[in-house]
């Protein structure tokens, strides 16, 4: 079954580095280029450059799956390290430190390196209140602990990059790493048991291999189900990517080979090395391809690279080595490893301080990451991890430098992000700038729902007892708003009763979700669902807030409209026409401005507040529609906009010392928690 989250290659002998989707493409081999299998590299190529088209267009239609070069990249590592572990093996040569001395010289120069840069250039092109917010994930992404930082930060990985972490893409690089914390002990260990019995070390191994494999892929299984924001990130649910390559190499260890089979003269199995090209581009491309992933669908990019990694061709006539030979795009594999690294950051960064459009933006990406990668590979990746003096050290002299490196590098970062003063008014801001974007409803933990949850979940507020019940139910556009409920609800002695659902407008209509790729269709289910509920509830005020669905709604074919007032304006009527009737009174609150950039990185950049004005529509994005149907059935008009921005010519960011808005679209939680006496002004009248 093909469904939905989101989940590193290299030569057959070297080291790879996981392109987090962000994974970390795998530093190039220093083995000499006529020993490198170049169908790996060419894997690698549309592994990195799959990711790269992916994060460098939020709107996810460059390769709207592109995220599953992780898997790739994942899968390649596995095969390729433990291919090198076996090698050594072999030799009598395997140890720990020797395993770690050689991660570090491959993978530390160059990651030390961008996230000492990209701290320098938030300071330099953005502003403090950025590097102060982004310098934890910094130190995390130094300390190889990406994944838990982000998975402890409730982080949405497809949730966009706007104003993003520009280490986002260390969690995989932090998963592949935590992988081989533990992999080398488990081959060291198994080799020590079997000392005496060598011919039986690759079939325990593998055994030991195997049940690792299953035991990840059924527990992603369930836990994609249970959390997936938070599955994504967890090493033990990705392990099965890194140990189905590790089966691969001890197949090929222990002699495998697939029979060549030629029905006809046809080469079967060159056919079917073709077709993984095929199906790599096929769901990179096509937005109904998606693939959960860690979960069991995600063998279906899993495997094909595996049937690759254990079909190697005829360099001289095989597809696939000899495209992967091909000079331009050898660069790309052979800087895959940098090349990742610095095309997440240059992306954040970019979008955080230009406003520079769709394409062009896109081309000055790929053109500054490439250069960096070019500078990086040639003057700090390959001196430090191929210098004749640094590859002869003593593998604990190696570890040592690496380590205090890192630790120099994280501590001067965490040093000079905390140091940093900030201007006075900025320091006067509630909530401060470096908490902006975290600013939301804490009750969104329980009463706002993810997209794959059906059932309606509630929260309830207000004194005990109260005899006058008000429900507030729609998106994120209603929770955003839970703190001035709470307040009115603790001032005028009425129940409050929360239920809202992630990206779900409340208008009866489709909709289409953009980090799903498909129609909506949880979506609908709840609403049904939530109708039910006003009705058994039957409140004595109904607010109904959400987003216009302007930009979403879609056909019953699943396509959008060119024009969707009218589609809009009739679901407002249907379901408005559904719910009044268990309403004593009904309110409509309308939608909230739409800034046009980050609200923390204009303030965080700005002299004063008023430098970060912008320019409202109170027209836009079907409001009218909205309002004009609402008043048509009957519904009370509430307009969020003229309390938000009086004067659609200067709307501020800030009200007093509060700063207003925590993204492009929502109020922080500290704005709203204000605007109790508001709330109270117009909601008790109607009880």
């Amino acid at each position: 079954m093909l469904g939905r989250a989101r989940s590193a290659a290299s030569s057959a002998s070297e080291d790879t580095a996981p392109i987090p989707v962000v994974s970390a493409p795998v530093p190039a081999p220093d083995a000499p280029h006529s020993a490198r299998r170049t169908d790996i590299e060419l894997l690698r190529v549309f592994a990195v450059i799959g990711v790269m088209l992916f994060h460098f267009d939020p709107g996810f239609t460059l390769a709207p799956n592109g995220y599953l070069g992780v898997d790739v990249f994942f899968t390649i590592s596995g095969f390729v390290i433990t291919q090198q572990m076996l090698g050594a093996h072999s030799r009598g040569s395997l140890t720990y430190a020797w395993f770690l001395a050689r991660r570090v010289r491959r993978l530390l120069p160059s990651a030390v390196l961008v996230i000492a840069v990209t701290g320098v250039a938030m300071l330099v092109l953005a502003d403090r209140a950025y590097l102060k917010d982004q310098a934890p994930a910094g130190v995390a992404a130094l300390l190889y602990v990406s994944n838990f930082y982000f998975a402890a930060q409730a982080v949405d990985y497809f949730g966009g990059a706007v104003d993003g972490s520009p280490f986002l893409h260390f969690w995989s690089l932090a998963v592949e790493e935590q992988f081989y914390v533990v992999w080398p002990f488990v081959v060291i260990g198994v080799g020590a048991l079997l000392r005496r019995r060598r011919p039986q070390f690759l079939p325990v191994l593998a055994v030991v291999a195997a049940v690792g494999l299953v035991v990840s892929l059924v527990g992603a299984g369930f836990a994609v189900q249970e959390d997936p924001a938070r599955a994504f990130f967890m090493p033990w649910w990705r392990a099965y990517q890194l140990l189905l390559g590790a089966l691969v190499a001890m197949w090929i260890a222990r002699g495998g080979r697939v029979p060549r089979w030629r029905p006809a003269g046809i080469d079967v199995v060159a056919l079917a090395r073709l077709a993984v090209l095929a199906v790599l581009v096929v769901m990179y491309a096509v937005p109904s391809f998606y693939v959960v992933s860690p979960s069991p669908w995600s063998l279906a990019i899993a495997v094909p690279v595996a049937l690759v990694l254990a079909t190697p061709g005829d360099p001289a006539r095989d597809p696939l080595s000899r495209w992967g030979g091909w000079r331009p795009l050898a660069w790309v594999a052979t800087t895959s490893y940098v090349l990742y690294l610095w095309h997440w950051p240059v992306w954040v960064l970019l979008r955080v301080v230009t406003t520079v459009p769709g394409w062009v933006l896109v081309v000055a990406a790929f053109l500054a990451s490439g250069v960096l990668a070019w500078a990086t590979h040639r003057w700090v990746e390959v001196p430090l991890r191929d210098g004749a003096r640094i590859r002869h050290w003593p593998n604990w002299r190696t570890i040592a430098v690496g380590v205090t490196a890192s630790a120099v590098t994280a501590v001067a970062l965490g040093g000079v992000a905390r140091a940093l003063p900030l201007p006075r008014w900025q320091e006067l801001l509630k909530p401060p700038l470096t908490s902006v974007k975290q600013d939301g409803s804490p009750d969104a933990s329980v009463c706002f729902v993810g997209l794959d949850v059906t059932d309606v979940t509630t929260c309830e507020r207000g004194p005990a007892g109260a005899s006058k019940t008000v429900m507030l139910v729609g998106d994120s556009h209603a929770i955003q708003w839970q703190g001035g409920f709470v307040a009115a609800a603790q001032k005028d002695g009425f129940r409050l009763i929360t239920a809202t659902k992630q990206s779900c407008p409340v208008w009866d209509l489709p909709v289409a979700s953009t980090k799903l790729q498909r129609t909506y269709t949880e979506c609908a289910t709840w609403r049904q669902n939530l109708f039910a509920l006003i009705a058994q509830t039957k409140p004595d005020v109904l607010v109904l807030a959400s987003t216009t669905a302007w930009t979403n709604a879609v056909d019953a074919n699943g396509q959008p409209y060119p024009d969707p007032s009218q589609a809009i304006s009739a679901a407002v009527t249907k379901t408005l026409g559904e719910v009044m009737p268990d309403a004593r009174t009904t309110v409509v609150l309308g939608d909230n401005p739409v800034l046009p950039g980050p609200p923390g990185s204009c303030l965080g950049r700005a002299a004063k507040p008023s430098d970060c004005d912008f320019t409202g529509d109170p027209h836009g994005r079907g409001l009218d529609v909205v309002r004009t149907a609402a008043a048509a059935a009957g519904a009370t008009n509430v307009d969020t906009f003229p309390h938000l921005c009086p004067d659609p010519s200067a709307c501020s960011l800030v009200d007093g010392r509060i700063v207003i808005y925590r993204d492009t679209d929502h109020v922080t939680n500290t704005y709203a928690g204000s605007q109790g006496p508001w709330f109270s002004e117009w909601l008790k009248p109607m009880l």
